[in-house]
């Protein structure tokens, strides 16, 4: 799992073991990501 430290992720959302989260990148509320998944700089 890789998230950048200026991605901003709720504390209600899982990030799976294997996800990429980018810069800047906001997760909201209750969301999951899945371990596959790449969410690049600015989502």
């Amino acid at each position: 799992m890789s998230i950048d430290s200026s991605a901003n992720i709720h504390p209600s959302s899982v990030i799976d073991t294997g996800a990429f989260v980018g810069a800047n990148v906001n997760i909201g509320p209750f969301c999951h990501v899945g371990s596959e998944v790449t969410l690049n700089d600015g989502v």
